[in-house]
């Protein structure tokens, strides 16, 4: 399998496939800079929380 996406057309299977994966996922990008969020030192669970709660808020 590595030789034939290796070869010709590898790459744009893989994309496909990754595209195929992320299908009705939600992404959330989340600033990481200066004076920005920090993920070094986020609590993701208390963030996860928060924005599930906003959805929860933005549904009604």
């Amino acid at each position: 399998m590595n030789n034939a996406l290796a070869g010709s057309g590898g790459e744009a299977i893989v994309k496909f496939r990754i595209a195929e994966a992320m299908q009705d996922k939600r992404i959330i990008l989340l600033p990481v800079s200066e004076g920005g969020m920090n993920l070094k030192t986020t609590d993701i669970n208390r963030l996860i929380e928060t924005l599930g709660v906003q959805s929860l808020s933005q549904d009604k």
